[in-house]
């Protein structure tokens, strides 16, 4: 039997304008339609995720040094977007609702509404970083991603609904499922890779923060997988049932107004002026980075020392950094010595000792952290002596570089649990 909506005529929903940018953002049907009915939302769609890269990075990486970093967010937006479509597609095709459009054609529609998201990543671009200090400027961008993330979601399944005339309830637990899925693998890895930590070792307050949020995210992915799952199957049983007068609607070929590239081309230039303005610090931040990566540590210092502080960027973590999967580079004894030698200002020894009792334990050994001192005191003279002998050597360095008050007394007592392991493990 043919379906009356197949006989239909197409929809006109007039030109794609400037102003249906803001409307798809919100929900609004009428902006959706257009999305879906203009050829050229696909290139205006990536073009707002060029945008919307600049927004998350110009102050957060040198794009001399990472440009990778730029092109980034669109290679990954075709993967996570290919895979949400083939999960959306089967529970669609399970409906039975008529679908006329290609795998192909139906998929540049799929990916031109995901696109058109991309703007709420303009949240991003706010420079907190240089209004407040580090920890509130990590919970509020911890925040910023939450409201992001939660509202591209539930925005996308706006989408789905309109596109192939589902419920938005149905379309949510459809987008989420694929979604949830993605999460537990990327964020399994990253917390699996932090397990020794949960085993002894002192995390900083913003490592602290970071852990906390993966596992909160990883819970409710988890956890909330088997229901998405079978919510999903459970609507498209519902809607399959009401199929038979539902059809996927045809729309006119829809005009995108030459006045809408003005948006990402307004934003471009406003993200261009900020990088121009941030970027140099980055490249400074960088170049360390590469000095200390490539052993010239002696250089690395001169060069901080040269500039001074408030020529590099409020929030930076030089190498080395722990917890790592590799070596740590470089080896904090070098990391030492090269402070001995050129007895840099404060700032720099602060910056480039983050984590350094650690890294030394961790180096000449002892792999289950310093965060536990009682511990640390009854079980270190299991290590080798002479790799304590070495340890208590470098803990004597690292004690006379100046530091806080409490970092200095909490170096101190780690010297003198080292010392007293020392002849246990030589009667051991």
């Amino acid at each position: 039997m043919t379906n009356e909506a197949d006989k239909s005529e197409p929809i006109d929903v007039g030109p794609m304008r400037a102003i249906d940018v803001a409307g798809f953002l919100i929900g609004r049907r009428r902006s959706i339609e257009r999305v879906i009915a203009s050829k050229a939302s696909l290139a205006l769609g990536a073009a707002l995720v060029g945008t919307a890269a600049l927004a998350r990075e110009y102050d957060a990486v040198s794009f001399v040094h990472q440009p990778q970093d730029l092109l980034a967010p669109l290679a990954a937006s075709i993967v996570v977007s290919a895979i949400v479509f083939a999960v959306v597609r089967c529970f669609h095709a399970f409906t039975a609702i008529r679908n006329p459009s290609t795998v192909a054609d139906d998929y540049r529609v799929f990916l031109s509404g995901y696109w058109m998201t991309a703007p709420l990543a303009w949240l991003y671009a706010i420079p907190i970083e240089t209004m407040t200090d580090e920890i509130s400027a990590l919970r509020f961008n911890l925040t910023m991603l939450s409201i992001v993330s939660i509202w591209r979601v539930l925005l996308f399944a706006r989408f789905v609904s309109v596109r192939y005339r589902v419920s938005w309830f149905a379309a949510l637990s459809w987008v989420l499922v694929p979604c949830m899925a993605i999460a537990v693998v990327a964020l399994f890895q990253q917390i699996m890779s932090m397990v020794s930590i949960m085993g002894g070792l002192r995390l900083t307050e913003t490592q602290q923060i970071l852990l906390d949020f993966r596992s909160n995210v990883f819970g409710v992915a988890f956890y909330g997988f088997i229901p998405a799952l079978l919510l999903g199957i459970g609507l498209a049983v519902a809607i399959r049932n009401n199929a038979e007068s539902i059809a996927i609607h045809r729309f006119r070929p829809s005009v995108l107004q030459r006045s809408t590239w003005a948006i990402p081309l307004l934003a471009l230039l406003g993200l261009a002026v900020a990088a121009a303005y941030f970027q140099p610090a980055r490249y400074r931040a960088a170049r360390v980075d590469r000095m200390l990566n490539d052993g010239q540590i002696d250089e690395a210092i001169t060069f901080m020392q040269q500039q001074g502080e408030h020529r590099f960027p409020d929030v930076w973590d030089p190498p080395p950094h722990f917890p790592t999967r590799r070596k740590p580079s470089p080896p904090i004894s070098d990391l030492l010595s090269a402070i001995g030698r050129n007895h840099p200002d404060r700032w720099i020894s602060d910056r480039l000792l983050v984590q350094a009792d650690e890294l030394l334990m961790r180096q000449f050994g002892w792999t289950q952290g310093v965060g536990d001192e009682n511990y640390l005191r009854s079980t270190l003279f299991i290590t080798d002596r002479e790799a304590l002998v070495d340890m208590q050597a470098h803990f004597e360095i690292l004690v006379d570089i100046p530091a806080s008050e409490k970092e200095q007394q909490r170096r101190a007592r780690l010297l003198q649990i080292v010392k007293e392991a020392i002849p246990k493990a030589e009667t051991n």
